[in-house]
């Protein structure tokens, strides 16, 4: 049976756990998380020949009942309201440059820092214009989800797939959620994190449209 490990930091007072991503068989490695990635594309393009792989599914089963995202939830309500996040969430699109400043101040002021090591998702295609690292950054925690945003608009485009490696040695501040089935956009699992600049490429793979990155940063 796999056990959760938690790493533990202070910010004003509130403690923040780290969620491990251990039951998808990620060793820290990009290779890892491969056979994954390629379940989920293949479920994605052709769900009637292709089943979503086992172990996202019980990873998905995981983010619901875990006692470590309801402490996430807690700690962000206890941090007020971020109506920039939830403006950007409906209407991203359409955010310029003001809005993107003022949407990274909602993080630095409301946002939490996030566990050293915490391991996160995102995918992006070739028509996402926001690939920008230094302007707030969507991410996620289920894989699923990162694939969906990769492949939304085709599977035959330029398509990015990242984790997210948060570095043992920087101050990564993020807003998270609202997570769960009965709030809007729950079921991303988002997490909007200001990382200021791109994170450091470790490892690298590129098959036909998809090039896969493990980042650190």
């Amino acid at each position: 049976m796999i056990l959760f490990n938690f790493s533990y930091f202070q910010i004003e007072g509130i403690f923040i756990d780290k969620f491990d991503i251990d039951l998808l068989g990620w060793n820290g490695s990009l290779e890892s998380c491969l056979d994954l990635f390629s379940g989920l594309i293949g479920y994605h393009i052709a769900p009637n020949t292709h089943k979503k792989p086992d172990e996202c599914i019980k990873f998905e089963e995981s983010l619901k009942s875990s006692k470590v995202l309801n402490k996430w939830q807690e700690s962000k309500g206890s941090h007020g309201e971020t109506p920039m996040f939830h403006l950007f969430q409906r209407a991203y699109r359409n955010f310029n440059a003001n809005d993107f400043n003022k949407l990274d101040m909602e993080i630095q002021e409301k946002g939490l820092l996030l566990a050293k090591g915490q391991v996160l998702f995102r995918g992006v295609c070739s028509e996402n214009e926001n690939d920008d690292w230094t302007k707030p950054v969507s991410t996620t925690l289920s894989p699923y989800i990162a694939i969906y945003h990769a492949l939304k608009n085709g599977n035959t485009k330029p398509t990015k797939i990242y984790v997210i490696e948060v570095s043992v040695d920087s101050s990564v501040k993020a807003i998270i959620g609202p997570f769960g089935d009965n709030v809007d956009f729950g079921q991303e699992y988002e997490v909007l994190v200001s990382f200021k600049r791109r994170p450091i490429v470790i490892e690298e793979r590129t098959t036909g449209y998809f090039t896969f990155q493990l980042l650190r940063g």
